[in-house]
């Protein structure tokens, strides 16, 4: 089956399941054999207008189902999306165009107002589409969406995709530097696809609801869901109320979240208002979870959460914590486990090794190496990085972690994030765990920060839950339980939020500048 492409993929589900809806977004509903012909005549399209096999095409669409046409037509017709997401800035999407040197730009009104044209200088951008019916927009010399998508009838040839071919190029979020173009190929796109039918328990007929940014990782979650006859409601956006309504209102069975996401649903007043006993599965990953708060949505919610931790170079798929393994965590008492991020999946080799190479001991932290079909190709014109991430055939994560003895996997930090403090290696992410059991602690990010004594001195900076009190005295006193004298915090520090990633991620690099900035060394 990997020895295919997406669009004859998705072409079968669209014919097999031809009377039933595949998409609701806003309120209007859509059929398989209407998403077909859709994106045929679309990818009919982007051919008409000379666009090749290989060529790049940035999307920059809001959720939508003009961003699903898109996508789906540039895989028939063989290009290589470059989807980008709407919390991005101008410098980000300039870099990303460049980087990738994208023939042909797809945006909508809302990237329109945000940004202009600005990349009509780009020679190398010949064709920009946008989705409006703004004549001062189209009057630029933009091509109209709407009117390429229904003057494309005729029948031209597609081109011969194969698995091998580039299908898309995510960039990362650039959280510890350059971004760099995560390339997938047709054959990882499937893999990925395949696998998550497995392993996120995506089953037939689901009715999925989907309000996180399709740009990223949660992109990948749609087709699986597709080629089991389900129906995915989009929404442009996360609203907790919205949110409740739609469950009840479409029995929806299956969800992704982030973290914030699960606690905004936790914490809203009007939870109990709306049934959403419908929901049979919330996958949750892209940020660590607090266990208490997982402990307490499982109390709430019930047996229906699920974990997936990866990378975008092996996109959603490296481990999973099962709903079951969930369930077991608390009948036996294990709630420690709750912390981790579940075992390898089936589809992956995984390893766990030390500074020499060599496999890590039960309880030892060292970096998780994986390998797959679902691993990206490399990193986009980026050889060096690219050789410096795949070693052997092996992709070198840049994760720490470390196996119990039943097989969990347990994230420790990031390999470039490790605070040295005294000579002694912190672990941050074990003293984010260690700050978030307080039930005042909405949020928390710890980093290291220039000391003339210490080196690097363990700041924890914190969010308070609404309604709730603490001071730096609690927290420091409230640390000694769970850590080290040399682990714990010596300041902390309270802010009203933390910055974030276009991706929705805790940004440590913006974090740290602040306190290094006139700091010759980072370290």
């Amino acid at each position: 089956m990997l020895e295919t492409n997406v669009g004859a993929i998705l072409d079968k589900a669209f014919k097999k399941y031809k009377e039933q809806i595949a998409f609701k977004i806003e309120d209007k509903e859509y059929s398989y054999d209407e998403v077909g012909k859709s994106v045929d005549r679309l990818a009919q399209g982007f051919i008409s207008l000379g666009l090749k096999k290989g060529d790049r095409m940035v999307i920059m669409t809001v959720n939508s189902i003009e961003y699903l046409y898109a996508d789906y037509a540039a895989a028939k017709a063989g290009l290589v999306i470059v989807p980008l997401n709407v919390m991005l800035t101008e410098k980000d999407i300039d870099y990303r165009i460049k980087d990738s040197e994208a023939r042909a730009v797809l945006l909508d009104e809302f990237f329109y107002k945000k940004i202009g044209l600005f990349f009509k200088r780009y020679d190398f951008v010949e064709s920009i589409i946008c989705v409006t019916e703004n004549q001062e927009i189209l009057s630029q010399g933009v091509i109209s969406f709407r009117s390429l998508l229904e003057s494309s009838v005729s029948k031209t040839s597609y081109p011969e995709v194969v698995q091998d071919d580039l299908r898309a190029i995510m960039y990362t979020g650039g959280t510890t530097g350059e971004p760099k173009g995560v390339m997938h190929t047709h054959k990882s796109y499937l893999s990925i696809v395949l696998s998550e039918i497995i392993e996120f328990d995506i089953r037939e007929g689901e009715t999925m609801l989907q309000t996180a940014p399709l740009p990223h990782a949660a992109g990948f979650l749609i087709p699986p869901c597709l080629l089991k006859g389900g129906k995915v409601i989009v929404t442009n956006g996360f609203d907790p109320e919205g949110f409740f309504k739609l469950v009840q209102q479409e029995k929806a069975t299956w969800s992704f979240m982030v973290p914030t996401m699960i606690y905004a649903v936790l914490d809203h007043p009007k939870r109990g208002q709306y049934d959403i006993t419908s929901l049979r599965t919330i996958s949750y990953g892209a940020a660590p979870i607090s266990p208490r708060r997982l402990k307490e949505a499982m109390d709430i919610m019930g047996p229906i959460f699920l974990q997936g931790y990866s990378q975008m170079e092996v996109a959603n798929q490296t481990a999973v914590f099962t709903k079951k393994q969930h369930v077991e965590a608390v009948e036996k008492g294990k709630l420690d486990r709750l912390k981790s991020a579940g075992m390898p999946i089936l589809m992956s080799q995984f390893r766990i090794v030390d500074e020499n190479g060599q496999d890590a001991e039960t309880g030892k932290s060292g970096e998780i190496i994986t390998k797959g079909p679902h691993m990206m190709k490399g990193y986009w014109r980026k050889p060096n990085e690219t050789n410096e991430a795949i070693v052997n055939g092996w992709l070198h994560t840049g994760d720490l972690a470390y196996q119990d003895e039943d097989g969990y996997v347990y994230l420790v930090d990031r390999k470039h994030d490790m605070i040295i403090s005294g000579g002694m290696n912190v672990y941050s992410a074990e003293v984010e765990s260690a700050l978030a059991k307080h039930p005042a602690v909405a949020e928390t990010i710890v980093i290291g920060i220039p000391d003339e004594k210490w080196g690097e001195l363990v700041l924890g900076i914190v969010v308070k839950t609404p309604g709730k009190d603490t001071s730096e005295a609690e927290l420091l006193e409230f640390c000694k339980k769970d850590l080290s004298a040399y682990k714990r915090p010596k300041r902390i520090e309270f802010h009203d939020s933390i910055p974030r990633t276009a991706y929705g991620k805790m940004d440590k690099k913006i974090v740290r500048k602040k306190y290094w900035e006139s700091q010759e060394r980072m370290i």
